[in-house]
């Protein structure tokens, strides 16, 4: 079973290619994306923060874990989509739990340790 991005936002008003950092060096963005099976309707929201540096340095304590994370030199929302995208179509499993779970190690999905 392969995966496919069905869509990217924010979670706001304001569009992932409208958006503009205040600092374009330091800056930090919740972008959210629904992820579904290849060939299916609907999928599973998952997040991401995104990033720079710059912004790591000045608002994480000197010593932390770090996970859902994707650090970028700069606010590029095509080259973010294109580069989440890649990875997502580069994963392959016999079922879509064992697919989601995979997507869970580096981006938060929705039904993370969830339990029926």
């Amino acid at each position: 079973m392969k995966a496919k991005l069905k869509s990217v936002d924010l979670g706001s008003d304001v569009g992932v290619f409208e958006y503009v950092p205040n600092d374009p060096g330091r800056f930090n963005v919740w972008m959210n994306f629904t992820v579904g099976k290849l060939g299916g309707n609907g999928g599973d929201l998952f997040r991401l923060r995104v990033c720079t540096p710059d912004w790591l340095k000045e608002n994480v304590a000197p010593m932390s874990w770090g996970r859902h994370v994707l650090v970028v030199h700069a606010y590029n929302p095509q080259a973010i989509i294109d580069y989440v995208d890649r990875y997502i179509s580069s994963l392959e499993e016999p079922d879509w739990p064992r697919l989601a779970n995979k997507l869970a190690r580096v981006m938060e999905w929705e039904f993370e340790d969830y339990k029926p």
